[in-house]
């Protein structure tokens, strides 16, 4: 069975680690390819050293012209049978060219990203979009939570009976067997005080994951014992927010921003409680 996974992007976010772990393990079992629409590739080189093609298409963005002939060559050319989808823009497209070309869709849908109470994508054009596609294009969807299930039935209408629930996973490997002197070196390495207690937050920049409530925690904590160091990891649209709010509450002694990182199992080994505001 030839199954073509089509996403946004092969960067660090949630939904590119999902389909990194799901394809690996699926890998011996069904002829995989990886289809991605923009130029952020940091999975891209390790797939294929696990002998999984990747195909990137370079769009400019989801309004790129060229968009819907492009992923429409690739799947006539690689004559998948079913064609799975991920995020807004691979999801559009994929469900649109699995329909005029007979080949079945599935989406794994991420996130309940049209619920309030911080809505990250608000327009109805989006959704509209959105919906269309998923209720006259798709065979299944899979949502990582019964949230997120219940928000694919509400936003986009597609009945409970085409809906499925595989949550997450993360591959504790990694995790089991950090070093302890290279775990001290980082903490020296990033100059974190020795006399405060670490929290970390791992994910993208991006208004849902809450981080402003994070700060305004931090900001009425100031000044009482024991203190608190907080570590954000990770980058996205939302950053020069993120550092705006830090100025304005005073935080710059007790917040890191330390952008994208490969060494997540030493950085949650170091700190003391991992913090997730996500709305």
């Amino acid at each position: 069975m030839r199954i073509l996974h089509l996403i946004e992007s092969l960067g660090l976010g949630g939904a590119e680690r999902r389909l990194y772990n799901d394809v690996t393990r699926l890998q011996g079992q069904f002829e995989q390819t990886i289809v991605y629409l923009f130029s952020d590739e940091a999975l891209a080189e390790s797939l294929r050293s696990r002998g999984i093609p990747t195909v990137g298409l370079n769009l400019r963005g989801l309004a790129d012209i060229r968009a819907f002939t492009r992923v429409w060559r690739v799947v006539r050319d690689l004559r998948p049978d079913l064609i799975h989808t991920q995020l807004f823009g691979a999801d559009c497209y994929g469900r649109l060219v699995g329909r005029c070309l007979g080949v079945p869709v599935i989406s794994t849908a991420q996130s309940s990203v049209y619920e309030d109470p911080e809505p990250f994508h608000v327009s109805s054009k989006r959704r509209w979009l959105d919906r269309l596609t998923a209720t006259t294009c798709l065979r299944q969807v899979v949502a990582v939570s019964e949230f997120v299930k219940q928000s694919v039935k509400r936003q986009l209408r597609v009945p409970p009976s085409k809906i499925q629930v595989i949550p997450n996973a993360v591959d504790p490997a990694p995790y089991e067997h950090v070093d302890a002197q290279r775990v001290a070196a980082l903490r020296q390495a990033l100059e974190i005080p020795s006399d405060v207690h670490v929290l970390m937050t791992v994910g993208k920049l991006l208004p849902p994951k809450g981080h402003r409530y994070g700060l305004e925690a931090m900001a009425q904590r100031r000044g009482t014992t024991p203190k608190w160091y907080w570590i954000l990891v990770g980058d996205g649209v939302g950053r020069p927010d993120v550092e705006a709010e830090v100025e304005r509450l005073g935080l710059q002694e007790s917040v890191r921003l330390l952008g994208m990182r490969q060494d997540i199992p030493e950085l949650l080994a170091l700190c003391d409680l991992f913090v997730f505001p996500s709305t």
